[in-house]
């Protein structure tokens, strides 16, 4: 642990520092100093006091059940020190993939060859049997894996004896809360066009639903869809009494291309439009 997370971490418990804004992305960042090279690419050795999926951990568990990953993975070698920014953002399936871990292999010794080996307990495999292998006397990290996939494939090819290629990968444990838990179902109601629109915008941001369960009751101005695997920004509903509704839409699209509209219709000389952005 640097000096900058040791004084992070002794503000955090003293309550010096607010809580995070919780945006996205979200970028992780750290750095260590190798002593040879093989710990050159020691990104979680203890005598490095390197802890990257620690600390990768610990910023996916504060989106806990909300549909990211570690989207990139960016590292610089400079002499023996090594730094690194981990991205998290939405994920493509709208699933968490709750970890991270890292394989490679250093100090120019077949490299190329080693990096992802099985035979040598660099490939995948092997990450999946550390994370899903109880430690003594505890639990491990995954009852399961779902899936595992590389982001990242770091190549120093340039360092002489001290090169290294290492490989960054994101994975969904089997028994996350969000593949598991049962389906919430939604009831929103407002007491009119403008009550309704406050109330989805306020109520649905970054949730998870089932696109397909999403339906309206126009005359009680109540939405109803259950929760699912469809990670939304929020749940828009649009209304217009001047003949304007589809030129707002155009330009609400041109700002949230992401836009998709769910259902439409007029009541009186109210044109109306509910639609979700991703």
């Amino acid at each position: 642990m640097n000096l900058q997370e040791q004084i992070s971490r002794i503000q955090s418990m003293m309550g010096l520092i607010t809580e995070e804004n919780l945006t996205l992305p979200h970028v992780v960042k750290g750095s260590h100093t190798g002593k040879d090279c093989d710990s050159l690419h020691g990104f979680q050795l203890e005598r490095n006091d390197a802890n990257m999926n620690g600390m990768v951990k610990e910023a996916l568990d504060k989106f806990k059940n909300q549909g990211v990953w570690v989207s990139d993975v960016k590292v610089n070698v400079n002499g023996m020190n090594v730094s690194w920014e981990v991205t998290i953002d939405k994920s493509n399936d709208g699933e968490f993939w709750n970890g991270f871990n890292s394989r490679g292999a250093g100090c120019n010794d077949n490299i190329q060859t080693r990096w992802n080996s099985e035979s040598v307990g660099n490939g995948k495999q092997s990450i999946i049997t550390k994370i899903t292998t109880p430690p003594k006397g505890g639990k491990p990290i995954c009852d399961s894996v779902n899936a595992i996939q590389l982001v990242k494939k770091a190549e120093f090819t340039n360092l002489g004896d001290n090169s290294f290629i290492q490989g960054f990968y994101r994975y969904k444990c089997g028994d996350t809360t969000q593949s598991t838990s049962p389906s919430k179902k939604y009831v929103i109601t407002g007491t009119d066009f403008n009550d309704l629109r406050n109330k989805l915008s306020g109520e649905t941001k970054n949730i998870s639903i089932d696109s397909s369960s999403i339906s309206i009751d126009i005359n009680n101005y109540t939405v109803r869809f259950n929760s699912g695997n469809d990670k939304i920004s929020v749940m828009s509903f649009i209304f217009d009494d001047t003949g304007n509704l589809k030129n707002r839409i155009e330009n609400i699209k041109s700002k949230n291309p992401t836009l998709k509209e769910v259902k439409s219709g007029k009541v009186n000389n109210v044109e109306w439009l509910l639609s979700v952005i991703y």
